[in-house]
């Protein structure tokens, strides 16, 4: 894991790691993304 840490697309290569070995890993996340993003917006609407 060291030598993949140096490598300067490592981000990249653990991403297509992780895609791989679960297709629905990228959808979640990016949902988990989207979601957190619009409660943050709501909250400051809400905190106005």
């Amino acid at each position: 894991m060291t030598r993949l840490n140096m490598h300067p697309n490592s981000e990249e290569i653990l991403k297509r790691i992780r895609i791989a070995l679960n297709p629905w890993n990228n959808d979640i996340e990016e949902k988990l993304h989207q979601w957190t993003e619009s409660g943050v917006a709501q909250v400051k609407t809400k905190l106005k």
